[in-house]
């Protein structure tokens, strides 16, 4: 019967993963946001200010309350319309821009929330009439608030611990303990998961809000945040998971024949975890088997550390009242049930880590691979110490039928038999509850790394996000072009410094009077000067390329600031002039 029960189990998780999957599979790819382009590019400098900035990431994306702002130099907010995802793309956002933008440098900040749910914040600037400011002075989006980051932590962690003794306590009792849904420990065990999966529900839910937006936890009742979060897959998925749990309660509590009752848990055991889905890395995936994998993996988890709690607190305790026959067949079943979802956390864990790191330099580079990597290794003692208490199982449960009563009428070689079995059990049951303590303890650890895992960016994310920066080509500088006069010399200067970037650049000089004719000055000289920075004067070595043309091809620019191009222009044996031009140099 009960090999029938787990074969019903794993047919449901099947068909239900396999509906997801069709679902996602109608749905459109999606991929971690990274900003790949913006219109106009970053360092512009524009004659007129733009209609509106336009940004563009690699995913659809949602704006967060208050997300994108225009900012003059001196870091005022100017008032513009909503930021908004274009109807016509949503993986672009677009900011409209005030038409009568005076002249100036500006910056846009963004902070927009992509499919896993996580903030992207970033900026850019330009400037209309004069040279773009450097993005080191803008001051970005609000950052991250660490006391919204701590709890969100906690919450996702007693959502896990939640789901975990919630399903895996509802696979116990459905498959290996039928008579455990009287036993008190075991409804408190399912009690506590429930009221966890509950209070994990409501403030993830809560929290979404200020985390996205970069808000305090004291905004965590916000009207607006909490609307903005069931606007997304993030918010539909956890309002889902909080209907479930709410239904839940009828399953621990309402009367009910056992069919329709382990019916119901194997639903729950399954529809639980799937509302997971949405609210992570998964939510990023086009690949239907992603979904699939990880449906798979949260069933194994819950069914594995759920089980494992129930030992723990219901069975192998010695102040535990479950008779040896009751605890011989749960463990046995269990057993077979926590190789089963030893082996799918392998394998679903196996690929869920190729698609998230994709290489051993994520996995040892990135954040999200150092994780996952003491994940493994904790996994790695889980294995050991589960094989440790199956080969418990193994000798002392698989064959050996429990004795706990001496018949009156038994000779004294029976007695003793009967009294070495009981020994025997104590032991085997003793020694059950070291190893799975122990593996409780690993397990909380387990879903702590978790609950971190899933607010960090997958290692294909950041080696990606890299590789689009790599690719992005460089900020196009424009050419300065100045012109001095001295009237009362009948003197006209004019410069052209291109790109006015860090490094190798082109000065021309030309000399006319005011009518534009060339001239011929005895002598023409230039330099150049960094005064924040106390540089220069660095020598400019021009060469007279015609009548009142001169040039410096390979002029060295040696690092960013305002520049100053001083030329000296010698107009009798005693006299001269020196005309001073700005150069922003990026």
């Amino acid at each position: 019967m009960w090999r029938r029960r787990v074969s019903i189990l794993l047919g449901l998780a099947a068909a239900f993963a396999l509906t997801t999957g069709l679902v996602l599979a109608g749905s459109p790819a999606h991929a971690h946001a990274n900003l790949v382009s913006t219109d106009p590019v970053s360092g512009s400098r524009l004659d007129a200010p733009p209609a509106e900035v336009r940004l563009r990431f690699s995913e659809q994306v949602s704006v967060a309350p208050d997300g994108v702002a225009l900012l003059a130099a001196d870091g005022t907010e100017i008032d513009t319309e909503p930021a908004a995802p274009d109807p016509a793309d949503p993986t672009v956002v677009v900011l409209p821009i005030p038409p009568d933008l005076p002249e100036g440098s500006y910056a846009v900040s963004f902070r927009v929330v992509s499919a896993d749910s996580h903030p992207v914040v970033g900026a850019l600037v330009f400037g209309v009439g004069v040279a773009a400011g450097s993005l080191e002075d803008v001051k970005l989006a609000p950052a991250q608030d660490p006391v919204v980051s701590t709890v969100f932590s906690v919450a996702r962690w007693t959502s896990y611990t939640g789901l975990a003794l919630c399903a895996g306590g509802l696979v116990v009792l459905a498959l290996c303990w039928p008579a455990g849904w009287t036993n008190r420990r075991a409804r408190r065990v399912l009690v506590s998961g429930w009221a966890a999966s509950l209070a994990g529900a409501v403030a993830v839910l809560l929290l979404q809000g200020p985390y996205a937006a970069g808000r305090p936890l004291s905004e965590l009742t916000d009207a607006t945040l909490l609307t903005a979060t069931l606007d997304t897959d993030y918010g539909r998925f956890v309002l889902a998971r909080l209907g479930l749990v709410l239904l839940t309660a009828g399953l621990i509590w309402l009367p009910m024949r056992p069919r329709w009752r382990q019916a119901a848990a194997l639903a729950v055991i399954v529809a639980l975890p799937a509302t997971w889905l949405g609210t992570g890395h998964t939510n990023t995936a086009g690949n239907p088997l992603d979904a699939l994998a990880d449906l798979a993996h949260l069933v194994a988890m819950a069914s594995w550390f759920g089980g494992l709690a129930m030992l723990a607190i219901c069975v192998l305790p010695r102040s535990a009242n479950v008779p040896a026959e009751q605890a011989g067949q749960l463990l046995r079943r269990f057993s077979l049930i926590a190789t089963g979802a030893v082996v799918a956390l392998v394998v679903t864990g196996s690929y869920v880590a190729w698609r998230r790191v994709g290489s051993i330099d994520a996995l040892l580079g990135t954040q999200y691979g150092r994780l996952l990597a003491f994940k493994i290794a904790a996994l790695g003692v889980l294995l050991w110490l589960g094989a440790l208490s199956r080969s418990v199982v193994q000798r002392r449960y698989a064959t050996l039928p429990a004795v706990t009563e001496v018949p009156a009428t038994a000779t004294r070689s029976k007695r003793r038999a009967v009294k070495a079995a009981v020994e025997q059990e104590r032991a085997a049951r003793a020694q059950l509850r070291s190893s799975v303590r122990l593996e409780v303890g690993v397990a909380v650890a387990v879903l702590a790394l978790a609950s971190v895992l899933v607010a960090t960016p997958p290692g294909v994310v950041v080696t990606a996000g890299e590789a689009i920066a790599a690719a992005e080509p460089a900020p196009q500088a424009t050419p300065v072009f100045d012109t001095v006069t001295f009237e009362e010399d009948d003197l006209l200067v004019q410069a052209v410094v291109e790109p006015a970037q860090v490094g190798e650049n082109r000065i021309s000089v030309s000399v006319t009077d005011l009518a534009f004719a060339p001239l011929d000055p005895p002598e023409v000289r230039a330099a150049l000067v960094l005064p924040e920075r106390d540089l220069g004067p660095l020598p400019v070595e021009l060469t007279e390329t015609g009548p009142g043309e001169y040039e410096a091809p390979d002029a060295q620019l040696p690092t960013a600031g305002d520049w100053r191009l001083e030329i000296t222009i010698r107009t009798t044996e005693i006299d001269s002039r020196t005309a001073q031009i700005d150069i922003p140099v990026t």
